[in-house]
């Protein structure tokens, strides 16, 4: 991501690259402290909070967000120092964006010790990049008469230099985002609940993020054609901007986000995870459950009836492997039960029938006294969110909404019946 025409090149003279525009100085002055308190506030909460790999990596992400915040604060107060500070630490910041994002996600998962090397490895571009532009960026910014040839080469060519950049961190995005719906069925496949498994927070960091670097290309793009012949305003202070707005959308829940309570093995990635190779009945593709309709008729009995009379859904930490347990089948073959014959996902099938339960309790009288949230509760539900989210996405209205649809519906039965 940029830092727009690197100050201290094309003339020399830092001081020459400020636009004057008060109002909008002030207003983008304003929102660049609000940022940078913002992402230092968040950090510091972060590693105060719990060590461990993937808040640290969060950590570095914000600080180098808040370099570049810096970066564009010094632009507008006229500071060389700190412009020489935001330079030596965010400049270039995509090719340290993009492996950071793609291992924060796995760190949520993996190990450290199994992240550490290959970290280094998709780290090795940004270290090549601070080596050979941002430290002699950093000191021609500073002092004009040292690397002056070299800065100019690189101010000549910063449009391309931040396309090629932005480019890079978005197919780490890409790669990110594949992980995290990879990890998303992983759950769907194993948990009847995503509460301590939640990836949302996962798809919000990627997609805004990738939301800023594509403004950033595009307006790079726009300056490389059509080139700026007068100095009336820094464009890159609008990507700026928006950054502030994605840190402030992510910082809450960046905080909170708890480690992802998924089996590695679920998920292997090449040889972080000393995982042989299927083969045999273990193979892709290979179908584990090789019966007779009457066969699976009974597989699908036997599954019902855990369900439906033993009440297994009631369980609300209720796990793929538990219900292998007392169906009497391997976690592989129900989960082909589920997908190939019920065509849904352990999540889904669960969470049917505890959607179904909350539903009952709330049309029977006997469970007037309770709460909707008990209701859900006492149906398997093991969080407010989850319940809301699940009832009104099968649903298709609230459960507050639908209750009171039963209790309009009720009311109208009973006048039906009177007259």
């Amino acid at each position: 991501m940029r830092e727009k025409d690197p100050p201290g090149f094309a003339d020399g003279v830092f001081e020459g690259h400020f636009y004057r525009m008060e109002s909008l100085e002030m207003l983008a002055d304003s929102l660049l402290v609000a940022g940078m308190t913002t992402t230092a506030l968040i950090i510091v909460v972060l590693l105060k909070s719990r060590r461990s790999l993937s808040t640290v990596l969060l950590s570095v992400l914000l600080a180098a967000c808040f370099s570049f915040l810096l970066y564009y604060y010094a632009f507008l107060h006229h500071s060389k120092t700190l412009g020489a500070i935001a330079v030596f630490f965010g400049y270039g910041m995509g090719f340290l964006l993009g492996p950071l994002i793609l291992f924060y996600t796995r760190s949520l998962v993996f190990q450290s010790r199994r992240l550490i090397k290959p970290l280094a490895i998709h780290l090795l571009p940004w270290f090549c990049y601070w080596i050979s532009v941002s430290i002699p960026l950093s000191i021609n910014i500073y002092s004009e008469s040292i690397f002056a040839g070299w800065g100019q080469t690189i101010a000549d060519n910063s449009e391309i230099l931040n396309i090629i950049e932005n480019t890079y961190l978005l197919v780490y995005s890409v790669l990110a985002f594949k992980f995290v719906k990879r990890l998303r069925r992983a759950s769907l496949e194993n948990y009847s609940s995503l509460s301590r498994r939640d990836v949302s927070w996962c798809v919000l960091l990627i997609r805004g993020l990738s939301v800023v670097v594509v403004v950033d290309i595009a307006l790079s793009i726009y300056e490389w054609v059509f080139p700026p012949t007068e100095i009336i305003w820094n464009i890159g202070l609008v990507v700026a901007i928006l950054l502030v707005v994605f840190i402030g959308m992510i910082g809450y829940r960046g905080i909170f986000q708890s480690q992802l309570f998924i089996p590695p093995h679920l998920l292997p990635i090449g040889n972080m995870e000393k995982t042989p190779e299927p083969s045999g009945n273990d193979a892709p593709g290979h179908y584990h459950l090789n019966a007779q309709r009457e066969d699976i008729e009974a597989l699908k009995s036997r599954l019902l009836h855990a369900m439906e009379s033993e009440k297994a859904y009631l369980n609300e930490g209720l796990t793929l492997g538990d219900l292998s347990t007392m169906v009497d089948l391997t976690d592989k073959k129900l989960s082909e039960l589920l997908n190939r014959h019920f065509q849904t996902t352990f999540y889904d099938f669960v969470n049917s029938y505890r959607l179904e339960a909350v539903k009952s309790k709330m049309a029977d009288s006997n469970f007037e006294h309770l709460t909707l949230l008990g209701m859900a509760f006492e149906s398997g539900f093991q969080s407010k969110t989850s319940f809301n989210r699940i009832f009104k996405q099968k649903v298709g209205m609230s459960p507050s909404a639908y209750k009171k649809k039963l209790a309009e519906s009720s009311m109208l039965e009973m006048e039906r019946v009177a007259s």
